[in-house]
């Protein structure tokens, strides 16, 4: 994995990854309840 200067993109990927699991499991936890 080459790390030149793509790499200052993928944090931004992971974080909104992460942000629409978060949206994602509390939706879920709203309609289960």
């Amino acid at each position: 994995m080459p790390t030149t200067g793509k790499s200052s993109g993928t944090p931004a990927i992971v974080a909104l990854y992460i942000l629409v699991i978060g949206l994602f499991v509390l939706g879920r936890r709203r309609t289960l309840r």
